[in-house]
């Protein structure tokens, strides 16, 4: 069903409408994640596959600055030798002189990983790729839709000329600093009855918009509260 009194207007010549752009971010940061993902969970299951599990005592935990990232720097015993290896994870939960269980390789027991934090890692990204890759898609699918129903509405509604009665920004989004513009124009039948549209957001700046000329508007031949006000059409 078109839209009712919010139609969306699209960009089609100087910006993307901004569920395209923000969907496809989200889209993308979602791959990304989904990729950081499966690359952990591959990546930790060669090594243990080539590696043996031991107790080793924390000796010091080594934070790099205030983003909380550091060194777990642990202490073990391999093939009848201790060994110092400093494991590129930390966490809150550990502290110096607590046991944990680490994986060392059996080629070279000097080599080692905390196995239980890869996990965590791993369901971390897992969840943000599921949650930015779900509204991404979500995003874009909206957009597609909206799409169809204004195509629809431009190939079969009734398309008239209206009169542009103002141009005003949506202080409620932004982007690179910049609000977009809504249009309000007005349309007078042939019978008398006035007919008053508004433009969903659209990414042109007012200097963009002719005031003087007159905007299309496609407008549903059975329920003209539907409809889709081109701005594309007073652009230059």
């Amino acid at each position: 069903m078109p839209y009712k009194y919010n139609t969306t207007t699209t960009s089609r010549k100087k910006r993307l409408p901004s569920g395209c752009v923000f969907g496809g971010i989200f889209t993308f940061t979602g791959i990304v994640m989904a990729a950081i993902c499966a690359y952990v969970a591959i990546d930790t299951s060669l090594f243990k596959g080539k590696s043996c599990p031991a107790q080793a005592v924390i000796i010091n935990v080594a934070y790099h600055g205030s983003d909380m990232t550091g060194t777990t720097i642990v202490r073990y015993s391999a093939n009848g030798q201790t060994h110092t290896c400093g494991l590129n994870y930390t966490s809150t939960s550990l502290h110096k002189g607590d046991t944990i269980t680490i994986n060392y390789l059996k080629a070279d027991p000097r080599k080692a990983r905390y196995i239980a934090g890869n996990r965590f890692i791993i369901i971390l990204s897992a969840v943000m790729a599921l949650v930015f890759g779900g509204m991404g898609a979500a995003l874009l699918l909206a957009q597609r839709r909206r799409k169809r129903k204004t195509m629809r509405l431009i190939n079969t509604g009734m398309m008239v000329e209206a009169d542009i009665t103002d141009i005003s920004e949506n202080m409620y989004m932004s982007m690179d600093g910049r609000h977009p513009i809504i249009i309000s124009c007005r349309y007078t039948s042939p019978e008398g009855r006035v007919y008053l549209f508004r433009s969903s957001s659209s990414w042109y700046g007012s200097y963009d918009i002719t005031p003087k000329k007159k905007i299309k508007v496609y407008i549903d031949r059975e329920d003209p509260s539907f409809y889709y006000v081109d701005v594309d059409s007073v652009v230059g």
